[in-house]
């Protein structure tokens, strides 16, 4: 049996159960053993559970890497880096045609490529960030090193998102934490 599920980095991805039981593959690990509820409660966890036990995943395939256009990989990429938190590859330098963000494990690494011409239209893709602090206090930082509001889409009762750019004009939108879903969920 095949499963589809979106992993907590937003991969899109397929948990395969096959005919065998989770547990007749994860018996040869040292790890905790899975009753199936963990399915039903949260496949991403099941999936990652399976994936460092030994067990397999079919994906059709796997991001790696996130690459932006950059009239200015370097300068871009100290942005990004301060933005996420994740450190510039060290080999990276004023003037580099490409800089590489290094990603926590299990999440694509984020790669700023040179180009010649700048941004000129709408992307059809951007990031979405999910800060650990509130959303404003996110938008209040992001503001702060560089980004610029675009639209505004928060609501009164506190669900939405603020869409901004980049300081060169790559599109990313702020979400709320998952302490405020969990909130806001909360009082529904």
């Amino acid at each position: 049996m095949v499963l589809p599920t979106t992993l907590s980095c937003g991969v899109r991805t397929f948990l395969d159960v096959g005919r065998t039981r989770r547990r007749d593959r994860l018996a040869d690990s040292p790890r905790p053993q899975y009753t199936g509820k963990e399915i039903a409660a949260d496949p991403a966890q099941l999936i990652c559970a399976l994936i460092t036990a030994g067990g397999k995943v079919a994906a059709m395939t796997v991001i790696r890497t996130i690459t932006l256009d950059a009239n200015n990989p370097y300068e871009l990429g100290k942005f990004w880096e301060a933005v996420l938190g994740w450190p510039m590859d060290p080999e990276g330098a004023p003037g580099d045609g490409e800089v590489l963000l290094q990603a926590p494990e299990g999440v694509p690494d984020l790669l700023l490529i040179e180009v010649p011409e700048p941004k000129t239209a709408k992307s059809r893709m951007h990031l979405d960030l999910q800060p650990e602090i509130s959303r404003d206090e996110e938008l209040t930082r992001v503001l702060e090193l560089g980004a610029k509001v675009i639209e505004d889409h928060r609501k009164a009762d506190g669900a939405g998102w603020v869409w901004c750019a980049d300081p060169e004009g790559n599109a990313f939108c702020v979400l709320r934490s998952a302490a405020e879903r969990a909130k806001q969920e909360a009082a529904s």
